[in-house]
């Protein structure tokens, strides 16, 4: 497992719209031509999630991953959060890196943005089509939008649904009026409890690894922007047809691999996909928490190579 201060110092940043956002971009040692796979992590945390299926990633796959707007060594500013502010980030890397087709390897707040991605992706190919029926190849060729092929998606446990999402009682207080509040009188010891609370009985976090959790979560005082990230739960509600409806409409092959034991979006949000989702694919981890690529990773790991090399 990598330190949290040897993970930054293989990352590197590049600026949206002001901001500096950090990311890690990572080929194979022997350089070959590979697939890209992009991790998109979820709330409170950040691209340190994935460090324990990295070096396998990496080994694989050329590999990027961010911390979006506001999580990690990202620049927090006082306002400015949304999906799709998130969405625009993940679109101006992909274009820095010059990267037009990849596969997501998504968790939590990462599988939302990466439901609004393929939203965008449908919208792009179906004016694509459009454009094709209507003008000549020499029109087509300037006015077909430019966007990335999504080849598979990969989500981890996350609020896919809203009508499934089961927020934590902090959460809730976070969104309200008192959550600014609540932050400066919370202590530490208690917001670092509800962390680990997250994670299965039987695969709890380590201390070291704890530590390095809450030590990306507030990195220049990240806690104070924790309320103002939590916005994408209603919003989760206001785009749910758009969102939940990609999951259907879209052609980019999907599977979710679920920890059974998450309060949050564990096995009854995974039994609400299978019975909504056209043919789903549902890899199920018993006894594993919200986070299955820290509490399970090889088992992660082994489900999530399957699928892409199935769909590259």
């Amino acid at each position: 497992m990598p330190a949290l201060q040897q993970w930054q110092d293989w990352g590197q940043y590049f600026e949206f719209d002001g901001h500096r956002i950090f990311y890690l971009d990572a080929a194979p040692a022997d350089n070959d031509q590979r697939e890209t796979v992009m991790c998109l992590h979820g709330y409170p945390t950040s691209s340190w999630d994935w460090n324990l299926v990295w070096e396998n990633l990496r080994k694989n796959y050329r590999v990027v991953a961010l911390d979006f707007l506001g999580f990690g060594f990202s620049d927090k500013p006082d306002h400015g959060y949304s999906i799709a502010r998130q969405a625009d980030i993940v679109e101006a890397l992909l274009a820095a890196l010059n990267i037009n087709s990849l596969h997501i390897f998504a968790h939590d707040y990462g599988d939302t943005v990466a439901q609004e991605l393929l939203a965008r992706e449908k919208e792009a190919r179906d004016l694509e089509a459009e454009l094709s029926d209507s003008t000549s190849q020499t029109e087509q060729r300037i006015v077909t939008p430019d966007y990335p092929l999504f080849k598979s998606v990969c989500f981890l446990n996350g609020g896919l649904f809203p009508e499934t999402h089961r927020s934590l009682l902090t959460q809730r207080i976070m969104l309200s009026s008192f959550g600014n509040l609540f932050m400066q009188l919370m202590p530490v010891f208690a917001l670092r409890g509800r962390l680990a609370s997250l994670f299965g009985e039987k695969t709890q976090p380590a201390a070291g690894q704890l530590d390095a959790l809450w030590a990306a979560i507030s990195y220049k005082e990240g806690q104070r922007v924790l309320p103002k990230l939590l916005h994408y739960i209603p919003e989760r509600v206001e785009h749910r047809d758009r969102w939940v409806g990609i999951l259907s409409d879209s052609s980019v092959p999907l599977r979710l691999i679920n920890g059974a034991e998450d309060r949050v979006s564990g096995r009854h949000m995974a039994e609400y996909y299978q019975r909504v989702v056209p043919k789903p694919d549902v890899v199920m981890l018993q006894e594993v928490g919200h986070y299955p690529q820290l509490e399970a990773p090889q088992e992660t790991w082994n489900a999530f190579h399957e699928f892409v090399r199935a769909n590259s």
